[in-house]
């Protein structure tokens, strides 16, 4: 029994070496593979978005086209603007984007399939172009991007308004690092983002939301907007040291524009505190004792100071 346990971890044991062995040959293999599409010729990138684009149109062809994809073309087609633009979004799920793009394909009478594939071809062919030419990643991973089951068929082949979302997505992500310098080009694509759907429309305000967070903070450090705490007054127990939990309070109170007054336990703490905080009033209270509790009341009052918060 003994030997069958050994020979069991003997086994299991060199199974994990010779996964860890295919694991750092497929590591070296991967980094030698990114190195040398570095260094490749700069055409590689149109090669790859000539194969993307004959696959786009190949695949297209072939596809039957789906329920949804001809509910929104039959809207363009029939459906007076005035319906397209006031009545229908309450029903569809999406503003009236994606059927006056649709309309005057549908009105026209160009082939159905045909203009979906043309329509998906412009927004997706734009977004892989975006991200072989403008995105951060490296060279190896834009090329496989483009060719991922999303950006290839999901939203590449089946013509919805998410070929619109994915090309707003693309752009906020290559303008995010320049929001608050160059907002208007940003502020752009999250109205196009708005445009697609009630989802797109919930994301860019998500999206708002966070930015106007992080205005507003670094506004706050900056000192540029008035801290609410400002001219607010406090009154705080228990510092005793800069390691006590009351000192760290008090300093981001202090940090905000706030004043703070000081009650400590004895004079010997009195005398640290008022060196921590030298311009700050700091009264002496034994909580415990009844009689210092009423000398601190008496002690406030005859300084007649109003305290926001304890």
């Amino acid at each position: 029994m003994k030997q069958a346990s050994v020979s069991a971890k003997h086994t299991g044991t060199s199974n994990n070496r010779e996964s860890l062995t295919f694991l750092y040959k497929l590591s070296d293999r991967v980094t030698g593979l990114a190195q040398k599409a570095e260094q490749a010729d700069k055409r590689a990138e149109i090669v790859i978005l000539l194969i993307w684009s004959v696959i786009h149109f190949v695949v297209s062809a072939f596809h039957e086209r789906w329920f949804d994809e001809a509910v929104s073309w039959r809207i363009a087609q029939n459906a007076p603007i005035k319906d397209i633009l006031f009545t229908l979004p309450h029903y569809e799920g999406h503003p009236p984007f994606w059927h006056l793009l649709l309309a005057p394909f549908a009105r026209l009478g160009i082939p159905y399939s045909l203009s979906l594939t043309i329509i998906s071809f412009v927004f997706m062919g734009l977004t892989v172009w975006l991200l072989l030419y403008k995105s951060p990643f490296p060279r190896i991973v834009r090329w496989v991007l483009p060719f991922t089951y999303f950006l290839m068929y999901q939203y590449g082949v089946i013509t919805r308004p998410y070929c619109v979302m994915s090309l707003a997505f693309v752009l906020l992500g290559l303008f995010h690092n320049e929001r608050n310098t160059k907002p208007l080009r940003y502020v752009l694509s999250l109205a196009l983002l708005c445009l697609t759907s009630a989802y797109g429309i919930l994301l860019a305000g998500g999206i708002c939301i966070v930015w106007g967070i992080e205005i507003l903070r670094e506004k706050i450090s900056a000192k540029a907007v008035p801290s609410l705490l400002k001219d607010k007054r406090f009154l705080l127990f228990g510092v005793a040291n800069k390691k006590s939990v009351a000192y760290n309070i008090a300093a981001q109170l202090i940090e905000n524009d706030a004043l703070c007054d000081f009650v400590v336990l004895n004079d010997e703490i009195a005398q640290k505190v008022k060196k921590i905080f030298p311009e700050r009033p700091v009264y002496i209270c034994d909580v415990r004792d009844q009689d210092s509790l009423v000398q601190l009341r008496n002690n406030l009052e005859s300084a007649d100071v109003k305290f926001d918060g304890l």
